[in-house]
């Protein structure tokens, strides 16, 4: 540790260099190192000695107690106890308070654990903090003693490995430092350091030693792989699943095969003497046996080892630990997340802590008006507005939460950011500070280490950001001084008195209304005081109850001020004691019996706690009009506290799911289940109603914690969330596109219904066009449209979005317009145009929605609320365990009604539950006590108005969206006349946040007339021999039916594909046969209902469950409720629920496993969903799920009937679980090629789960079922399997997907199409593989090299056109290709593709491979496929390449000289001059190495004397070995530079020179891909390799090269090739055509590397391919592209812009079906897929 202890006394040195006075204080924490602190004392006390000053150091108490807990600090803590360091007395006080006489310094050590700590800020502090400032992660300056051992690139990659190896452990300066002090002195090199640290690592670290690190492939950046998966195996992350674990036993089978004397070879060590030892303790490591114990035993082995067996795999998508995760919620949910995150991948360690740190809190928007002369001021405000509502969410945790209370692992922090007492602290250390005023979002940085004692084994760095207008700031934000004085004998109530309070009723948004809130000017009244006047004298215990209710909530204000809200959670007297002195004053007033005049005067307590715009709630003789409800009203006080339970609950169940039952979830998934908790948990009001003007008010929206109630009927929040402007507000500089357009719950519903539409009508979606009519909120719009654009674009080309916005929103367009701006780019796939249409009345809106034609709209608040009103229910006291979520419950509703009525009151809640007693006795005027639980509810309905809009919607779109909280599909059908002119296709329910919405999606009826048409068509196909009038009756018939329906099927029919069409058939049947089953059924049962669960996919989505794996239909039939002995004789709703799957083909047995699997899938995730004795903290959410499904049906009673009251009671018990659910199955089976004359029914015995029976249909019985009719015998037909096969290849080849864009489409897709097209897939794969085999073995013709080749480059992103490089035109100068940009933009990828074409047409080819981009591992697995056995890999460092440089080639002389003086020389001269002679050698050797070591003018010549030397002694037996000895006998110093220089070359020995290299396997096979691997040889060996081999090929190809005969040659990496006049390179590009050549250059830049005249050289390629370049040659690739000046600032922009697999391509390419010739034109590279 001295490197760590030098930088500590330098800096205490040089304060006391600085000393002023006699004595100097200064406070050294955070080491937690005993040794460190005695090594500190030691020293200084001879320092001091040595300047004449007295020393003292005293180690707090605190951390005495804490060292002592380490026992490797056993020795070092007793010293410090003999030395009379450690302060017992606990006297740090007395120490800083001294008086000195004399020169004195003072070190207080541990002061992290001091008890008066805040007395000590004043001192200067010196902690870890400063070892980061000097290191600055370049930790070789901590091996000081190594420094002359390293070079300078190998000191980087020591910095890197511990920067990479400290994303996996905690990192630690002084540990590492005592570990640089333990290293032997004698190391003699960098790779010998490395491979002892390496070794250790497990000693050092608790990490895996790896004894045979690759020190040699250590790099300077990027991510070290080795650690990674070392880490991975220390976790087991990857070795957790039954699966994983299947997978790790073969492997480890796999490599015992490959290395058949393993056991023999084993070398014994202690650990493990024998293999087989070894193989028992890593599998019972793999299964989870002694985890612990074996972990410890396997990480002391060679990791190196346990890669090679297991061969372990690095997710794409993993979390790099060092990533620093960004989070933005509420205090307690960004906690629970970020210990989601800190402990995902560790469930097989042990740990027994987590250590928090924060290192920076940024608060923004604090600036005043004026200058920050206020801003320490302003922060000490913003954060105590954050303490109040936080303070103690960290011992909370800790108590209530899993990790605390099952697994005893806490949360530790030495500074709770939330404890308002420690904020002068962190503004003195530096720690909180104020962010420039650009930023908006207030930020802190925070660290969660995961510790094993005091041992760290993971660290997770955290950014957490808010808003000051976010809603939880502001829940207690009032509770100031103003509040505060209004005090009344230590009790108050406050009722408060806003300005122009419209301001806060009307705003849109959450950040609106708290930005209001916080301007404000509230003026508060005690109703304390008023109270006791008006009712001690005539009701004093009532007053005396009263005023203990101001006085609980006294104390509660004072404690949240000084402690925070979560510590008022954990006082039972302080938070309790609000809620119950509340209940008890409401309870008293409820049975109270009053005199007529005290009804007025209820409303001093109704209105108590209120924020009104004057004193008229609380005045007898006025009503209220609009007022808000705050936060700490005590309803809402319980509701928070309630809300905050559930997710803790939350939280614990998911702990449990992921320690007891082992079930992997990462942390990323932890988080969504947190969110979905979140969501669902979501407070829609806080009383249920207050008495107004003109009636009772319900709660018009919520903010957070804040409701507002208001006069104004109508309104309603459905859309939540942030408007756009206030979010774009909030987010000014930490504006983030994704985080922005992040989906919610409702957004995901618009989002879904878009996605459905373009499925339903994909050839019509190119030019989208989607309208809106927000009643409030454009968040979840502008998300959803963000969405799409994003993720599908390969649908869509153009969006139009139509927004049909009221007058009051038009400052939404130039947020609108911002945003666009920000998130779409020129060049982006989509083309986004938005329109404003504003309106102040209906009847304007009408009147533009006549001027466009949509595809589909969305409107929402379809339903107006006409009265809120009291119901009452026999009062029964009931045991809440769950109170989420808060749902209004649609009632149900009997076949004659009309009315919808909801209930809003929430009697799971106590207090706001004993105020709406009191507000009906009030209302009521009820003298007697009420013993009744009145339930507040509310009738809506569509309105004239709306009745217009929608017919008009109907007649501007093709598909219209409503939603809502109380509407069904019966709503939008009053009349004979609606029914005729539009038709339900789509119905679903429990949508949104807390799934409190319905939707419905409609459609004009001549679209469904349409359909008719097909249905004929397709029954046409099937059932070739019925006849016309039978044929039309069927469809006639199936038109009739589907009326019935959900929609689902029907919206999926009006897809042109024909397995849609399929489905919609089976749909079709198996509702006409339910209804015959039904009427031959003579079991009673209240009533049934049927769903197609295609339109409850949210179920699945909400559980983790895939979406193709469950069953068409579920059908829910309600037998007669019955007492329930184990409830108290409560009646139980039975529900017999029953899976259908249906299939409609020729008899497949296959098709019924695949339905058996359904019908399992579809019960394993439903039974969780509906079990009405679970104990999931979701099963609130469930319960109203199955509800919804159950109420929006019509109960066959009139309202008065005693059967419907009976059957609503029993309906609403389904809410509490009180209702019993028996399951089966059943698939129907109507099969095509049977004839039957009735059904037959067969039971499934190898289905466990549920009783499961098959119904097998044959063709008669469908066609009685569609007909009426039967002809008795098997009709022809044309077999749909075959059918859909064809259609789905067709439509492969027609519409290519890429492959950046395949997951979007698949995902747009039904799901049931997409398991069919997968099974599909498979085949079609095989077969073009078959197919490319069969024509890769054909022998190549002479006409086809003859015919002409376009190779398809992509497509133009301008007209979609394809656009092809004419390979074989002769008019073409050349076949060379230039392929450049930088790294990671698709150059790879691109060639592969060009590649693939080549070989199709039978050119074979020839790639360079420097940096393993073509090893078999890096190719695209589509390459590897459809070229299997059509790729040669040839490795030079494994098998060398067969050519001899200093080969003198054969030339055709008669070209040279002609036939006529050939025929004039002789034998002698034709041989002589028939081979290059020795000077043309040399050169080309002496060439070659100067351009690659850039040897001088004297270099190159000893270079040529020497092979011209060897050549003529040796002749063709030259070699480089010769040539070494050549060169070492020349005695001149050229000689020794440059052998010393090409000795590493000399001695690698890359070639054969004794081999022959025949060159047509590689130019002339058929297509042939051949690879020539030069990985793991040094850059300069590479280059130096190509050119030879270059040569080589060169020679051969003058003797055998054809034009006609092309075969290609891929060099990447080109700009470190010799391009000058004698260069292959050179020879290629000038020449190389006659000789069949086809050069492919790649290259990351042109410049620096390459001269002007060779980047001249390098352009005169036909084709250029430019994917986006370096920064620094994006204006001269611009120029090169077009040299028009005009023109190349338009080309700088574009290629500025340019995406991964976007470029530009220019040269002697076609397009269009005339095939012109191309200008420089942006394209997208056509992925493999479509090849």
């Amino acid at each position: 540790m001295k490197f760590c202890q030098n930088v500590v006394i330098d800096k205490i040195k040089e304060q006391i260099a600085k000393m002023e006075g006699n004595k100097l204080i200064l406070r050294v924490e955070s080491f937690q190192n005993a040794e460190f602190y005695l090594e500190l004392y030691r020293y200084f006390e001879k320092y001091c000695e040595t300047k004449q000053m007295e020393f003292v150091a005293k180690l707090t108490l605190g951390a005495f107690e804490k060292l002592k807990e380490q026992p490797e600090a056993k020795f070092f803590v007793n010293e410090l106890l003999k030395e009379n360091v450690v302060d017992e007395k606990n006297r740090i006080t007395f120490y800083r308070n001294e008086i000195a006489e004399s020169k004195k310094v003072i070190l207080f050590l541990g002061t992290e654990y001091a008890e008066d700590k805040a007395g000590l800020n004043e001192l200067f502090l010196i902690n870890p903090k400063i070892l980061e400032e000097v290191i600055e992660k370049q930790y070789h300056l901590i091996f000081a003693e190594y420094q002359e051992i390293m070079m300078e690139q190998e000191k980087r990659k020591l910095d890197h490995f511990y920067q990479e190896l400290f994303s996996y452990v905690a990192r630690d300066y002084i540990h590492l430092s005592d570990i640089v002090d333990q290293l032997p002195r004698n190391i003699q090199s960098f790779e010998e350091l490395m491979q002892i640290l390496c070794e250790r690592l497990y000693k050092d670290w608790g990490f895996p030693n790896f004894m045979s690190f690759p020190i040699g492939k250590l790099k300077e950046k990027g991510k070290i792989s080795l650690l990674e998966k070392a880490n991975q195996f220390y976790l087991k992350s990857k070795l957790k699943s039954k699966t994983d674990i299947k997978k790790a036993y073969a492997k480890i089978e796999k490599y015992k095969e490959c290395h058949e004397e393993c056991e023999k070879n084993w070398v014994s060590s202690e650990e493990f003497p024998t293999f087989a030892m070894f193989e028992e303790c890593l599998r019972a490591y793999i299964r989870g046996v002694d985890v612990e114990a074996n972990r410890e035993r396997l990480c002391k082995l060679d990791f190196m080892l346990i890669s090679e067996i297991l061969d372990l795999k690095i997710s794409k998508s993993s979390q790099k630990r060092d990533t620093v995760i960004k989070l933005y919620d509420e205090p307690f949910l960004m906690l629970s997340k970020a210990v989601c995150y800190a402990v995902s991948d560790m469930s097989e360690v042990e740990y027994d802590n987590i250590e928090m740190e924060v290192t920076q809190i940024g608060l923004a928007g604090i600036y005043g008006e004026e200058e920050q002369d206020d801003t320490v001021q302003n922060e000490q405000e913003l954060w105590e507005k954050v303490c109040r509502y936080a303070g103690g969410v960290i011992s909370f945790f800790n108590t209530n939460g899993y990790l605390g209370a099952k697994r005893n692992c806490c949360i530790e922090i030495k500074q709770d950011l939330f404890d308002k007492r420690q904020i002068s602290e962190f503004i003195e250390e530096g720690v909180m500070k104020t962010l420039s005023s650009s930023n908006t979002l207030s930020k802190v940085k925070f660290v969660l280490r995961i510790k094993n004692g005091a041992k760290a084994i993971g660290e997770t760095k955290f950014e957490w950001k808010f808003s000051e207008q976010d809603g939880w700031v502001n829940t207690f934000g009032e509770l100031n001084e103003e509040l505060f004085s209004k005090v009344y004998e230590k009790a108050l109530i406050p009722f408060g008195v806003i300005e122009n309070i419209e301001a806060y009723t009307s705003a849109k948004s959450m950040e609106e209304f708290y930005l209001q809130l916080s301007c404000s000017n509230i003026c508060y009244e005690n109703l304390v005081p008023l109270f006791m006047q008006r009712y001690g004298t005539e009701y004093p215990e009532l007053s005396l109850r009263y005023k203990e209710l101001g006085i609980a909530f006294e104390n509660f204000c004072l404690f949240v001020d000084e402690y925070g809200f979560f510590s008022a959670l954990q006082k039972k007297n302080i938070f309790d004691n609000v809620l119950e002195a509340y209940k008890e004053v409401g309870n008293y007033m409820a049975n109270m019996q009053p005199d007529s005049g005290l009804f007025e005067d209820y409303k001093l307590f109704l209105n108590s706690f209120l924020l009104a715009g004057n004193t008229s709630p609380i005045q007898k003789d006025l009503e209220i009009d609009r007022c808000i409800v705050p936060a700490y009203h005590p309803a809402t006080l319980e509701k928070i506290k309630e809300k905050i339970d559930f997710i803790q609950e939350g939280e614990n169940e998911i702990y449990r799911l992921y320690f007891e039952e082992q079930i992997t979830c990462t942390g990323k998934e932890m988080e969504s289940k947190l969110d979905f908790y979140h969501q669902i948990s979501y407070i829609n009001s806080s009383v249920d109603l207050l008495k107004g003007k003109n009636g009772c008010l319900s709660t018009k929206k919520m903010f957070y914690g804040y409701g507002v109630f208001d006069e104004e009927q109508g309104e309603k929040n459905h859309f939540r969330g942030s408007s756009l402007q206030s979010s774009y507000q909030k987010y000014g500089v930490d504006y983030d596109a994704d985080k922005f357009g992040q989906m919610s719950m409702e957004s995901g519903v618009m989002l879904r219904y878009i996605k459905e539409y373009i499925a339903t009508f994909p050839a019509t979606t190119g030019d989208l066009k989607i309208g809106v009519i927000p009643e409030k909120n454009l968040q979840p719009v502008i998300s959803s449209i963000y969405y799409i654009t994003k993720y599908c674009g390969v649908c869509i080309e153009n969006l139009s979005l139509y927004l049909y916005l009221k007058t009051e929103q038009q400052n939404e367009k130039k947020w609108m317009m911002d945003w666009l701006e920000k998130s779409f780019e020129e060049e982006s796939v989509v083309k986004v145009q938005v329109y404003i249409k504003q309106y102040e009345k209906e009847s304007r809106l009408e009147g533009l929605l006549r001027e466009q034609q949509l595809d589909l709209i969305f409107l929402d608040h379809v339903l107006t609320q006409k009265e809120v009103s009291f119901s009452n229910l026999d009062f029964v006291e009931k045991n809440y365990d769950l109170k989420f979520p808060m749902f209004c419950k649609p009632l149900p509703r009997s076949y004659k009604s009309v009315k919808r009525e909801i209930e809003l009151s929430q009697t799971q809640f106590s207090v706001s539950s004993i105020h709406t007693r009191v507000m009906y006795k009030s209302v009521k005027q009820i003298k007697k006590p009420v013993t009744i639980q009145p339930i507040v509810t509310q009738i809506v309905c569509m309105e004239e108005e709306k009745w217009r809009l929608v017919e008009q919607l109907h007649k501007s779109a093709k598909w219209i969206v409503c939603m809502d909280v109380g509407l069904d599909k019966h709503v939008l059908f009053n009349s004979e006349e609606q029914s005729d002119n539009y038709k339900m296709i789509g119905f679903s329910t429990g949508e949104g946040t807390y799934g409190e919405y319905n939707v419905t999606v409609s459609a004009r009826e001549e679209m469904i007339l349409d359909l008719k048409t097909r249905i004929k068509r397709k029954l046409t196909r099937i059932f070739g021999r019925w006849d016309a009038e039978q044929l039309e009756v069927a469809s006639k018939h199936c038109i009739g039916i589907a009326k019935e329906l959900d929609g689902s099927s029907l919206m999926k029919a009006l897809n042109p594909k024909d397995y849609d069409m399929n489905n919609f058939l089976a749909y079709v049947l198996t509702n006409a046969y339910t209804k015959i089953r039904d009427e031959k059924n003579e079991q009673p049962y209240e009533y049934k209902v049927m769903i197609s669960l295609d339109s409850y996919k949210h179920w699945f989505r909400n559980m983790g469950g895939k979406l193709e794996h469950f069953p068409d239909f579920l059908e829910l039939t309600v037998e007669q409720s019955k007492p329930d002995e184990e409830k108290r004789n409560q009646r139980t709703t039975s529900i017999m629920a029953k899976l259908i799957e249906c299939k409609i083909a020729n008899e497949n047995e296959e098709r019924v496993e695949k339905a058996k699997k359904q019908i399992c899938s579809g019960y394993a995730i439903l039974k969780q969903m509906f079990d009405p004795n679970s104990q999931s903290v979701q099963r609130r959410y469930w319960y109203s799920q199955l509800y919804r499904v159950l109420v929006f049906q019509h109960i066959n009673y009139a309202d008065n009937d005693s059967g419907f009251t009976r059957i609503a009671n029993d309906m609403l018990g389904v809410l509490d679980g009180n209702f019993t659910i028996q399951w089966s199955g059943e698939i129907y089976t109507f099969w095509l090629n049977r004839n039957m004359e009735k059904e037959e029914r067969i039971i499934l015995t190898d289905i466990s789960e549920i009783p499961v029976e098959q119904v097998v249909f044959g063709q008669q019985l469908i066609k009685e079922m569609l007909t009426g009719q039967s002809t008795g015998e098997i009709c022809a037909f044309e077999p749909i399997i075959e059918e859909k096969e064809e259609i789905l290849l067709q439509e492969e080849e027609e519409t290519p997907v890429p492959p950046l864009q395949m997951e979007t489409i698949e995902n747009l897709k039904e799901e049931k199409e997409q398991e069919h097209i997968d099974e599909k897939n498979s085949e079609i794969v095989e077969q073009k593989v078959e197919n490319t085999k069969k024509e890769v073995n054909t022998e190549m013709k002479v006409e086809e090299q003859h015919k002409q080749i376009e190779i398809l480059l992509g497509t133009s992103k301008l007209s979609g056109e394809n656009i092809s490089w004419n390979y074989t035109n002769k008019a073409m100068a050349n076949r060379h290709l230039l392929i450049t940009g930088k790294s990671g933009q698709g150059k790879t990828y691109a060639i592969q593709c060009l590649l693939m074409e080549c070989s199709k047409a039978q050119i074979s080819s020839v790639i360079f491979d420097y940096t393993e981009g073509f090893t078999t591992k890096k190719l695209d697995e589509v390459f590897r496929k459809n070229l299997e056995g059509n790729i040669r890999q040839n490795i030079i460092k494994i098998k060398k390449m067969p050519i001899n440089p200093f080969k003198r080639h054969n030339i055709n002389i008669e070209e040279i000289v002609g036939k006529e003086m050939l025929s004039e020389m002789s034998n002698e001269d034709i041989a002589m001059y028939s081979k290059e002679d020795s000077v043309a050698v040399a050169s080309r050797l002496a060439s070659i190495f100067c351009h690659v070591y850039s040897f001088g003018d004297q270099q190159s010549a000893t270079i040529y004397q020497a092979c011209k030397k060897g050549i003529d002694l040796y002749g063709d037996k030259m070699n480089f070995e010769l040539f070494r000895e050549l060169l070492g006998k020349m005695e001149n110093r050229e000689a020794k530079t440059v052998l010393n220089k090409l000795t590493p070359f000399l001695d690698t020995a890359l070639f054969d020179t004794e081999g022959t290299m025949d060159w047509s396997e590689m130019l002339y096979n058929h297509g042939m891909v051949n690879v020539i691997q030069l990985t793991q040889i040094p850059r300069d060996m590479q280059i130096a390799a190509t050119e030879f081999i270059l040569w080589d090929m060169w020679y051969y190809s003058l003797l055998n090269g054809e034009e006609e005969k092309p075969f290609v040659v891929v060099l990447d990496e080109a700009q470190n090739l010799d391009f000058g006049e004698k260069s292959p390179s050179n020879k290629i590009l000038t020449e190389g055509r006659k000789f069949g050549w086809s050069g492919w250059f790649a290259t990351q830049f042109l410049k620096g590397q390459l001269k002007e005249d060779e980047i001249g050289r390098l352009q005169q390629t036909s084709q250029r391919i430019y994917f986006r370049p370096p920064d620094n040659e994006i204006t001269s690739m611009a120029a090169s592209i077009d040299h028009d000046r005009a023109h190349a600032a338009e080309w700088i922009n574009k290629l500025k812009k340019l995406k991964k697999g976007n470029c530009i391509v220019t040269g002697d390419s076609l397009f269009g079906e005339h095939g012109q010739k191309l200008m420089p034109l942006q394209i997208s590279i056509s992925s493999l897929q479509e090849r």
